[in-house]
C-alpha cells in the first residue's frame, strides 16, 4: 500500500516474511484401527483426525504411554496426510497408538491415551503363558 511506504512495483531484497497464520496443531484423535479392534495382519493401517499439519509422528507402544514400551516409531514424517501403515509388528500382541502433528509453529501434544488394538493373525494358536 502506498501509505505503508512501499511504492507499487518496487523490488526489495533481504526481506524476511513470517506466516503468522500458522499455529501449533492441537492433539489429534486416532480413529483407525478402532479401539479394541483385532487387526488380522502384521502391518497396521492407522489413521487420525486433527488440525492441518505438514508433518506427523506415529508411535505404537506396549504400554499406555507414548514414551515407554515403544514397539514401533515412524520418526518425523514430512507429509500432510492423516494416515500411515506401520512396519512389521509381532503377532499376538496389543499396541497403543499415539500420533502427534507438526507445523512450522511446533508440535502438538500426543493423541490421548487409551486407543489400543491387537495384532492377531487368523489361524495362529494363542500363546500359552
Amino acid at each position: 500500500a502506498a501509505d505503508a511506504g512501499a511504492p507499487v512495483g518496487a523490488i526489495f531484497s533481504n526481506v524476511r516474511v513470517w506466516d503468522l497464520s500458522v499455529v501449533v496443531p492441537r492433539a489429534p484423535a486416532v480413529v483407525a484401527p478402532s479401539k479394541g479392534e483385532t487387526v488380522p495382519r502384521t502391518c497396521a493401517f492407522v489413521s487420525w483426525t486433527g488440525d492441518p499439519h505438514d508433518r506427523y509422528r506415529l508411535r505404537l507402544s506396549t504400554s499406555g504411554s507414548p514414551d515407554s514400551g515403544i514397539a514401533w516409531d515412524s520418526g518425523d514424517v514430512v507429509s500432510p496426510r492423516s494416515f500411515a501403515w506401520t512396519g512389521e509388528l509381532p503377532d499376538q500382541a496389543t499396541y497403543h497408538a499415539f500420533v502427534k502433528l507438526g507445523s512450522s509453529a511446533g508440535w502438538s501434544p500426543w493423541s490421548a491415551a487409551g486407543h489400543w488394538f491387537r495384532v492377531e493373525i487368523p489361524g495362529t494358536p494363542p500363546s500359552v503363558p
